[in-house]
C-alpha cells in the first residue's frame, strides 16, 4: 500500500508497477501476482528464503552481495518518477510536530546543495535488511519508494540505516563502483546526512507514531 508521503515525495503505484516488473525480470523483486491502483495494494508471489538481519549488513561478504545486486538494479532502464527528496523533506518538516523538524530539513537540504546534479537510475530507496530476502540469491521486497534517483542513496540508506562503520562503508562504495572514487566517497557521507535527517523527519509523524 502507497503511503501518503510517499505520494508526497512524487511516487505513484503506477511507477511502483513498472520498476517491479522490470526489477523481476532480473530476479531482484517477486512476481506480481495483482495489483489494484484504486485501492493501492499490489500482492506478490511468496518468496522462500531467509530475511536478512543486522549480522548480514555487517559482513563484508555479504555486502559484496550486495553490491553486486545493487549493481543489477542500477543498471536497469524503466520509465518512472523521480524521488523528490526535498519535497519529501518539505513534506515531514510541515506536517511533524518535534521542535527539530525545521533543523533537519534545513541539514538535509545544506547536504543536498553540496551533492548537486548527478546522475539518475532506478533505486529501491528503502534497502533496509527486513526488505531482503536471501534464497542463494538476494529478491528485494516493499518497492513503494523505488524511483529514479541518485544510486549513492540506497548505498546511503545501506550504511545509515544500519551503522556501518567507515570500513564497511567504504568497502559497500569500493566494491559497487569497482575502484577508489573520492568524490562519490564524499557524496555518499553528505547523502548518509541526508538519510538520517529524513528519517528522524519520518519517524516524527504522528501518523508513524501511531503504528509503531
Amino acid at each position: 500500500l502507497v503511503k501518503p508521503f510517499a505520494v508526497s515525495a512524487g511516487l505513484s503505484l503506477q511507477s511502483e508497477l513498472g520498476i517491479i516488473e522490470k526489477a523481476q525480470s532480473k530476479m531482484l523483486a517477486p512476481a506480481l501476482v495483482a495489483s489494484n491502483q484504486t485501492s493501492g495494494i499490489v500482492l506478490s508471489r511468496f518468496v522462500e528464503g531467509r530475511v536478512w538481519n543486522a549480522d548480514d549488513m555487517r559482513s563484508k561478504n555479504q555486502l559484496t552481495r550486495l553490491a553486486n545486486t545493487l549493481q543489477l538494479l542500477h543498471d536497469l532502464n524503466c520509465d518512472a518518477r523521480r524521488f523528490d527528496v526535498r519535497a519529501a523533506l518539505d513534506d515531514y518538516a510541515r506536517r511533524s510536530t518535534d521542535s527539530q523538524a525545521n533543523q533537519w530539513r534545513d541539514d538535509a537540504v545544506a547536504q543536498l546543495d553540496e551533492i548537486g546534479s548527478r546522475e539518475v537510475s532506478i533505486c529501491h530507496n528503502d534497502l533496509t535488511a527486513a526488505n531482503i530476502i536471501d534464497s542463494g540469491q538476494l529478491c528485494l521486497i516493499d518497492w513503494e519508494y523505488a524511483a529514479l534517483g541518485d544510486p549513492l542513496f540506497d548505498l546511503a540508506v545501506v550504511a545509515t540505516h544500519h551503522e556501518l562503520d567507515a570500513a564497511l562503508t567504504e568497502h559497500l562504495l569500493f566494491t559497487y563502483l569497482g575502484r577508489q572514487d573520492s568524490k562519490a566517497a564524499r557524496d555518499l557521507n553528505r547523502w548518509c546526512s541526508v538519510y538520517r535527517n529524513l528519517l528522524d523527519l519520518w519517524l516524527s509523524l504522528d501518523e508513524v507514531r501511531a503504528t509503531a
